[in-house]
This record gives C-alpha cells, structure tokens and sequence, in this order.
C-alpha cells in the first residue's frame, strides 16, 4: 500500500441494493489512511450491488472506478444468457470448438419460445423441466415441473430444461459458485478466484414426482434453504479446497473437472465481450474505470460434466452459513475475495497513466502491472495458452491479438476469414453489403470498403495491414489496429466467419438483394423531384406520410435517396455518398428533408438559397429566420393558423435583383420538447387548426400550405424570433446589422455573392421578437406589421 498521509484522501460510496455484507467486505479493503466516505455524488470508488444508472458509467473518469460494466446483463439476466451462449454455439457450427460449448441447458422465453416448448415436452415425455422468473434472484418464484403444458406463457417467465440426474454430495444435491473478475472488455482479462463453494439443497434429492414441489430438494439458494426448519444443516458451504480433497477421496479427476469449469467460465465471457464493448461505446464509458465481479453457478451431473445455471450479479458477500456448517470458511473467502479484487484494480496505490503510453506498450504494460497483484486470483483468458481459445472470438479485436502475440500466439496466421452469405452490390459508387443470414445491409466506408474488397479476394490480414501501411504512410500498429477492429465488428455483425465454421443459410422467406426494396416513394420538395427506396416497411409509411406534404413532381427525379436497414439502425445512401447511419426511424424523415434541402443547394450554384419560413398575405411577405440550433418555427406555424388568408411554408430562393423570395414551400418544423417544456395544452394550442402531420415523438412536420413554382414575393420585413420560457412577448425593430450574423448563418450560396446578399438585405426592416407564447407573440407580430 502507498501512504498518501498528506494526500487528500480519495472518496468511496455505496448504492443499490445495500447490505452490511456486501459493503463492509469493500470497506475493510480499502485503505484508511488514503480512503474516507463520499456521498452519491463525490466519488471515487463506487461500490454498487445491483445495477448503477447510465449516469453513473458517465462519470468515470482516470482514478475513478465503478464494480460493473454495461452490457453485463447479456449473461446476468437468466434468458439472456441461453441466448448469449446460443448465439456464440451457433455462429460456431462446423468449428471443433463448437463442441466445447455444450455446457449450458436450453432455456424457452416466455410468450414467444412457447409452442418450441411444448414442442419439445412432446419429443421427450418423462423430461423434467424447472420455470423461473427472468428477472428475479435468490430461488425466488422457482418451479419444478413435470408437465410442460403447465408453463406460464406470460412475458416475466423462462422455462429451462431440468438437469435431472445432478452429481451428488452424500446424497443432496449441490451447485458450485465460482467468483470470476472481468477486468477489462478490450482487450480481453478473465481472472477465476481459486476459493469457492459447493452450496447444497438442504434434503436428500429425489425426483419422485411428490418431491418436485419442494424447493428444499431440488435448490441450492441460501435464501430458499434458511427457511428449512426441519433441516438440522439448512445452509452448507464448502470451500473449494475441501470439496476438490472429497472429489479425490471419491476417486474423481478433480484436476481435470475444474479444467472444465475454466473452459466453461472463458467462453461464457467471450460470449458476452462484445455485447459488453458495445454498451461501453454507446455510453462513452472510460474503460479503465470498469470492472465486475461475478458469481457463476455451475453443476456437475452424474457424468460428472460441469453445466452453466447462472451468472449472478453483484454475488453475495453476506455470511449465510453457521460457523458449523461452512460459515467460518465462507466468511474468511469472501473477505479475501473483496482484498483481492481491490488490490488488483489498484485502489490503494496510484495506478499509471497507460494513456501516456503508445497503444501497444500501454495494453502490454497494464496486463503486467495486473498480474503482480493477483492474489489468490488466476488469469484464465488470456491465461498461458490463448490460442487455445482465440477461435472463439468472432475475430479477435486488436488489443486481443497484441496480448495473445506477447504470449507466442499467432492470430494473424491462424485466422482464415472468408464473407459469410454476403452479397456485395454498389449503389453509384459506394459499396453496401447484404448479409442474408440476418437480413441487413451495411455501408462501409472507403477504407473499409478496400480491406473488404481485399479480405475477399482471399489476402491475408497481415498482407491486408502491409498494404494499407505503404499506401497511407500511417503508423503500421495504427494501421493494424484499425485492420483488426474493422475486420472484427464484420464478425460480430455476421459479415465473415472462419473458414472451418459452416456457413449459415439465409431465411428463405427474404428476398435476395435485387428484389429486397419494399417499396418507392415519389416526392417532391421545392424545385426538385426525388425518387426514394426503402428496405423496411415502417420506412415506407413515415415516407408516405411526408408525401401527402409533398406530391408526386410532374418532371422526372433528378436525386435519388435509398435507404437500407442497418444492424443498429437505418442507413441513408444520398446518390454516392453516405448521408447518415445507424439513425433511428424517427430521424428518417427529418434527415431526408436536409438532404433533398442540399440537393436543391447543389443543384442552383448561381442562386442565393435561404433556411427560412415564409408568412404571406395578400400585399406582404415575412421572412422569418429561426435560430440553427432550435430550429423553432412555431412562430411561424402560430401566425399561419390566425391570419385567415395566408400561404406559409420553408424555404427560398432569392432573386438576383430586387428584394423578392420565390418559394421553395419546404414543410416547417416543430420540436415536441418546445411543447412538452411549457405544457401539452400550450403544444396543442399551437397546433390547432393548424394541418400537421407527426413523424415522430419528439418532432411535427407542417406541409406547406403553397407549392413550390409560386411567384416571387416582396419580402416586406425580416423577423427573428427568440424563444424564451421566462420570458415575457416583446416585439423591437432592431438595426439589420443585429440581425445579420443569423440571417448570414441560414444562406446556402457561394461566397461570390455575400455583396449581393447584403444589398438585398439592407433596405428591409427586422424586428427580434422574444416569446414564451407562439401565439401571443403571434398577435403582436400581427399588430406591428399590420397584417391582415
């Protein structure tokens, strides 16, 4: 430990669930002269039992640590870790290692695995089978069913195949807990603690069908066996060291039993790594600052093969057994796990800045730094031998080869990659890729775009880095880095597979790339015509919505726009560029509109093009300017809905000579949070009367009211409005050069004209209006302008 007596001491705190067992372990562990206790919001160490909130993952920070990592629930909660595991067997077919994942029972979710259910009770009438909660602990609400048919098929329940013919200890059956420390997700570090237990069912087990029914036979939870009255030892633990001399005392290999276990416990974390990686990255979490702790349980059978039942979260600290009973040995091992886990993590000395370091030196230094403060845990991945289990991976990312390389592994020679059911296909000149297996289209960029094209071709990922190398003169670890990365998000999307892996075979019911495009839609936005293809159906009903906005144009489209469902989202392909991927459906629409907005930009280089809404009157024509950010045109939409004979839309183009703006009648914007911060019945005001179309939960497109081809308007007066909750309506004419700044943001134009621009402003009269009530300030903007 490093003393720190002058050193201001570092802040540690507790949340969730809280227990005296699991707090006091974490406590006595830290150092008192360097640690103090914090609050919930002045922290250092967090020590969580359950799970923590985003919030709490987007605060960490260097020398800042919380005992969790997101994405942790794809093997915590009990449903998701079959499909974890199923997944990772599956995407595995035709690989020897395959075969190493038949460790765990299949399990049916609850309503949709329903009938496979009863499908399978039919196959194998005598099967036992156990139902349980998906999101509940401790046995709570667990059953043993002889009859299927039985199951609840509401959406809280699992069904699990019953592991019926259990190895037993003198004669109750027993699970084994094992404490297994996920360090770090990229690269990889699995440490097993060499300590555990066997915990037993409090009665002798039976599968006589009067038996089933009680829980004391046939479960291991502590919480579940305490309540046995009848029982004269109701909770047992034995440590692993006295269970592996009983297993050699019956004759059993326990040195190869516990090979096993290790095998079971690294795949199952393989399994779940990129899950994990993938949380991380969608929150921006600081990786460093992320460990967890789990609690796997695991039975042997008669065979005395080992089985995965559940990886627990946040596993209990608390002492459940008498001191007779085990409760000496369990209070002594769980207290040395939590010493243990913080030396490893470094909480009472001052871990190095790896940062500081260049990529691969920083990944190589903080695996050595680790391994010399492992106490009584062992590093099972990468271990000695990470060859041994580098096939596992989809494709290893690039810190994984770094440490395996360090370890006389050769992932970069090993690795035969080949595309797995891909359908390459160019839109123009962008490459996209049709994965058949799970029906998604992906769209590369330029360089990924070549390492594919090379990748397929059969180069090797080696030759593939080399080249890269020489053709961009990056540093080559940089460059390797972004090879194997790149080449591993293929394999966890499913794009690329192992040469020794069979290759899945797409659903039959999906159309073949060519014939994949559910629908078109015709548009017209301004001046232009666009053609839109679309690969999924709700695409096509938020499209045809905006059509009803924008008719079908008269002249033949000059952009097209195609959009393809992604893996995480919808990607938007604008002629021969990305526009945008991995958006939600809700920002499909408001992205289209920008794009054909910058068509119509591209399409008249001449012309000055303003961002703006338009309010026209018989004689007048305001131009209102929203700010970039807000894009607020409920000034707009209120004046639209109370002056009785008007034209209203967005958009325009400014004439060369005089002050005039023909319309482009692009729809107007609003964003439903500007409602939903002053109120529903403020929002629906605004609304009233006033023809909206939705197009999502949070934004409202408004048709325009008039057609692109309109005549020019006079532009009478320019109007900037500034939403302010707190504030009262005030409408001022202010000098044009206060308004400049915005009105010069929201033009699209060569900089040629900027002279021209400003002359066509400098005769109009601007006004700045503040607001908090669109139509408040709407009837005063009224008033002043004379608008009738």
């Amino acid at each position: 430990m490093t003393s720190k007596s002058n050193a201001p001491r570092r802040k540690y705190w507790y949340g969730g669930q809280i227990s005296k067992g699991q707090n006091d372990a974490f406590e006595a562990a830290l150092s008192s002269d360097l640690w103090e206790k914090g609050t919930a919001d002045d922290w250092d160490a967090y020590w969580y039992t359950g799970m923590p909130e985003n919030a709490v993952f987007e605060r960490l920070a260097p020398g800042r640590t919380v005992n969790h990592i997101p994405g942790n629930n794809g093997v915590t909660v009990k449903s998701l870790l079959f499909d974890t595991l199923d997944t990772a067997k599956k995407r595995l077919d035709g690989h020897p290692l395959a075969e190493r994942f038949d460790f765990f029972p299949h399990v049916y979710a609850m309503p949709q695995d329903y009938f496979d259910l009863q499908e399978a009770a039919a196959r194998d009438p005598g099967k036992l089978w156990i139902q349980k909660p998906k999101g509940l602990s401790r046995g709570r609400g667990i059953q043993v069913l002889d009859d299927a048919a039985v199951a609840p098929k509401g959406d809280e329940w699992m069904v699990q195949e019953y592991l019926h013919r259990p190895h037993l200890y003198d004669g109750h059956k027993y699970v084994l807990r094992c404490y297994v420390v996920l360090r770090s997700v990229d690269p990889l570090r699995v440490y097993w603690y060499n300590e555990g237990f066997a915990k037993l069912a409090s009665e002798k087990y039976s599968t006589d069908p009067a038996s089933l029914k009680n829980l004391f036979v046939h479960l291991t939870n502590p919480d579940v066996n305490e309540d046995n009255e009848e029982a004269s030892a109701p909770v047992v633990f034995i440590s692993f060291a006295n269970y592996r001399k009983w297993l050699r005392d019956q004759g059993h290999d326990d040195v190869r039993i516990f090979q096993q276990l290790e095998d079971l416990i690294v795949l199952t974390m393989m399994s779940v790594r990129e899950r994990m990686r993938w949380r991380m990255e969608t929150l921006n979490v600081h990786a460093d600052g992320c460990y967890e702790l789990f609690g796997l349980d695991c039975m042997l059978d008669a065979d005395l093969k080992p089985w995965i039942l559940e990886c627990n979260l946040s596993p209990s600290l608390d002492v459940c057994a008498l001191p007779e009973h085990g409760g000496i040995d369990e209070g002594r091992i769980k207290r040395q796990l939590v010493f243990d886990l913080v030396k490893m993590i470094g909480a009472n000395e001052d871990v190095p800045d790896w940062s500081a370091l260049e990529q691969q030196d920083g990944i190589l230094a903080q695996w050595e730094w680790e391994r010399q403060r492992l106490g009584d845990f062992r590093c099972v991945y990468p271990g000695n031998d990470p060859a041994r289990y580098l096939e596992a991976f989809p494709v290893p990312r690039y810190s994984d080869v770094v440490l395996a390389q360090q370890l006389g592994a050769q992932p970069d020679k090993t690795f035969k990659l080949v595309p797995d059911q891909v359908e390459e296909f160019f839109l123009d000149d962008a490459l996209v890729l049709y994965a058949g297996a799970s029906k998604q289209f992906f769209v590369p960029n330029p360089t990924a775009s070549w390492i594919w094209l090379q990748m397929a071709e059969g180069l090797a990922i080696p030759d593939i880095i080399h080249q890269l190398a020489e053709q961009t003169g990056a540093p080559r670890a940089q460059v390797a880095r972004d090879v194997w990365d790149t080449i591993s998000d293929w394999g966890h999307k499913g794009l690329v597979r192992h040469e020794r892996q069979v290759s899945r075979v797409p659903d039959e019911k999906h159309a073949a790339p060519d014939d994949a495009w559910c629908g078109r839609q015709e548009l017209s936005l301004g001046s232009g015509a666009c053609t839109v293809r679309y690969t999924h159906a709700p695409v096509g009903e938020r499209l045809r919505r905006l059509a009803e906005a924008c008719p079908a144009p008269g002249s033949a489209a000059n952009t097209a726009i195609d959009i393809v469902r992604g893996a995480q989202g919808y990607t938007m392909l604008g002629n021969v560029r990305v526009v945008a991927s991995d958006v939600r459906l809700s920002r499909v629409v408001p992205l289209l509109v920008g794009e054909l907005w910058r068509e119509q930009a591209a399409h008249r280089p001449d012309a000055i093009l303003m961002k703006c809404a338009y309010i026209s009157t018989s004689d007048k024509t305001v131009m209102i300017v929203g700010d970039e950010d807000a894009r607020w045109d409920s000034l707009a939409c209120a004046l639209g809905s109370i002056l009785p004979a008007c034209s209203y839309g967005g958009g325009g183009v400014m004439t060369r000579d005089v002050a005039q703006l023909t319309p482009l009648s692009f729809p107007l914007w609003l964003d439903d949070c500007w409602g939903a911060a002053n109120g529903d019945a403020l929002c629906d005001r605004l609304l009233q009367g006033v023809h909206e179309m939705a197009i999502g939960q949070r934004v409202r497109l408004m048709p325009a009211s008039t057609q692109a081809g309109h005549s020019a308007l006079n532009v009478h007066s320019v109007v900037l409005p500034d939403y302010d909750p707190d504030a009262a309506t005030t409408a001022e004419r202010v000098p044009i050069t206060e308004v400049m700044p915005r009105l010069y943001a929201r033009r699209a134009g060569s900089d040629s004209d900027s002279s021209q621009f400003v002359d066509w402003l400098n005769g109009l009269p601007a006004y700045r209006v503040r607001f908090s009530d669109p139509f408040e300030a709407a009837q005063s903007l009224k008033a002043q302008l004379a608008l009738d």
